[in-house]
């Protein structure tokens, strides 16, 4: 009986854990977006697909700086996911202001919530990812391993309301190192200019034109195509045919979440990807 109260209490943490960072990412996006806490959901039927008991991995679009947030805070709010973000900025000690910000925010919500991919400074003092396989393996112990659903953006952010031309292969990479994972495509869509965090008095004066909504689409699987054996392989030597196989799987892979992200969009916010989406 003291194990399964234990048990109990440690679920309940966990779940007030997971409302303060929904919420906290929820005003985040309000600043910005007005209506965004509020923002009407399509396609929730699709969440009734979802085999809880299956790696699960909701692929967004990053076309604002917010689309993200108002994925996750959504989401919680409509199933109560227990949700990690994979996110570059978590572990990383920010030199800007806009990271500084991010940072904050994610001591407040918890950085147990927040999943961090392979990272190196770039241009401009500003993080940027790297690929690292062994974060994935990490990954897959980390959020599948702990029926925690994994929550990240299908690309790199655009702000010009277009998908980006070529597609993110973090989601991708997730499925080759995880079997079996059910991807489930959630489009954020704002009108105007998108905000950016980097433009923050800009944005919050344009937040009342943004009328943000959220389209989730039908849930799909595609197969590993890498084994457990090759990725080894690719852990001790990324070079040779092996890597170049895991990149056209990979590009492959990102592909198809793209075009499903496309069909959740209007036409003009398709980019490259709009004659592959329906009209």
């Amino acid at each position: 009986m003291e194990g399964e109260a234990a048990k109990n209490e440690e679920q309940q943490d966990r779940s007030r854990g997971g409302w303060l960072a929904a919420k906290v990412l929820g005003v985040a996006a309000e600043v910005t977006a007005k209506g965004a806490l509020k923002a009407p959901v399509e396609g929730t039927s699709n969440l009734e697909e979802i085999d809880l008991n299956r790696p699960v991995m909701f692929v967004g679009t990053h076309l604002t700086d917010v689309d993200i947030q108002i994925a996750v805070d959504r989401l919680y709010t409509l199933k109560g996911y227990e949700m990690v973000v994979a996110n570059q900025t978590t572990q990383h000690k920010p030199k800007d202001f806009a990271s500084k910000a991010i940072s904050l925010v994610l001591d407040v919500m918890g950085r147990d919530r927040f999943y961090p991919l392979g990272w190196e400074w770039g241009r401009e003092g500003k993080a940027q990812t790297v690929f690292k396989l062994d974060d994935y393996k990490k990954l897959k112990e980390q959020v599948f391993g702990r029926k925690r659903v994994l929550v990240v953006a299908g690309h790199n952010p655009t702000l010009d309301g277009k998908l980006a031309k070529n597609p993110g292969l973090a989601a991708a990479m997730v499925t080759q190192v995880a079997e079996g994972v059910q991807i489930v495509p959630v489009a954020v869509v704002l009108a105007g200019k998108a905000p950016d965090a980097y433009d923050l008095a800009g944005s919050i004066k344009r937040r009342g034109s943004q009328n943000p909504r959220m389209v989730i689409g039908k849930v799909f699987s595609v197969d590993k195509k890498i084994s457990d054996e090759e990725l080894g392989e690719l852990e001790r030597g990324f070079e040779g045919e092996l890597k170049r196989k895991l990149v056209g799987v990979l590009r492959e892979t990102g592909g198809e979440i793209m075009r499903r992200l496309a069909e959740l969009l209007p036409a003009e916010k398709r980019g490259v990807w709009g004659n592959q989406g329906k009209n």
